[in-house]
């Protein structure tokens, strides 16, 4: 008999990594930076006889150590910090141009505002840069459902995920379900194919971007039930970022709930285009909140 679904209050990066174990990753990388840490410190805490949960010497080679256990068919998590994306930058755009085989989420740790002390940056534009899709929560329970989702959407489509959590959406506290763990028992193998692994010929890398772009359009549709669009029966919509759906929500609190249209943007890559573009047909003003670096 199946066990039912357990509420726990965890902070919202441990949710990531929950869902990365519901998942069935066989691997988790990381270097220890705020607000990405406490992912990793989460599996090496409850799940480290589950999966090989380790901590690596700096970020690319948590990353690489990945992709090599993805392109051998398993699935694989890495947490970082937005400094540590920026060391990892090279292996994440080869990584991205080869594409995959066994699904690889890297989340990563956003500081706006700079409550940490260090560099303020904006991850998502990484992922615009190297056509790598991105998504991000808008709290603990949606850290755990998104994912577990990319890591389904990765693997289908052969592209690494970016989960993109701030010092906010990594720092709440929230009730989330823990469920069975999907456990996937497929034998490792290197398939031998210089023209997808390596960046030798020109004709290649030409190839691998073309299809880079076509794997984040086919990501982009498989998570956009993650977007919620709900059409209001006055004329102002308001369109926020994943991150800042909190404080919408508190905001719409009372008389102004179901009054206004609202779009929460999960995918920042690729953005939702046809619900922008529904939102901006139906409303005479729209109000825009991020939160920015």
């Amino acid at each position: 008999m199946e066990a039912k679904p357990s509420a726990n209050a965890i902070l919202g990066n441990e949710a990531s990594a929950r869902g990365a174990f519901e998942a069935g990753a066989r691997l988790s990388t990381g270097y220890p930076g705020t607000p990405a840490t406490a992912a990793i410190e989460y599996l090496l805490a409850n799940h480290k006889s589950d999966l090989r949960v380790e901590w690596s010497v700096n970020e690319k080679v948590a990353l690489d150590v990945a992709l090599g256990h993805s392109w051998a068919g398993q699935r694989s998590y890495v947490a970082l910090k937005m400094s540590g994306l920026n060391v990892a930058l090279d292996s994440l755009l080869s990584a991205v141009a080869s594409g995959t085989r066994g699904g690889l989420v890297v989340m990563v740790g956003d500081d706006p505002g700079v409550s940490y002390g260090m560099v303020e940056q904006d991850s998502r534009l990484f992922a615009k840069a190297s056509a790598m899709p991105c998504v991000e929560p808008d709290g603990p329970a949606e850290a755990k459902e998104l994912t577990f989702a990319a890591f389904g959407a990765s693997e289908s489509c052969g592209a690494p995920i970016m989960v993109r959590m701030t010092t906010g959406t990594a720092n709440m506290r929230g009730p989330v379900n823990f469920e069975q763990t999907t456990r996937l028992r497929q034998k490792s193998s290197l398939p031998d194919d210089l023209e997808k692994f390596t960046k030798v010929w020109a004709n290649s890398c030409r190839e691998q971007h073309r299809a880079a772009m076509g794997r984040l359009a086919e990501v982009g549709a498989l998570l956009d039930r993650f977007n919620t669009l709900q059409m209001g029966s006055e004329r102002f919509g308001v369109i926020a970022a994943a991150s800042s759906w909190s404080y919408l929500e508190e905001f719409l609190r009372g008389n102004l709930k179901g009054k206004l249209t609202t779009l929460k943007v999960v995918t920042a890559n690729p953005l939702p285009e046809e619900k922008i573009a529904k939102v901006l047909e139906s409303c005479d003003k729209v109000l825009i909140i991020e939160e920015l670096e």
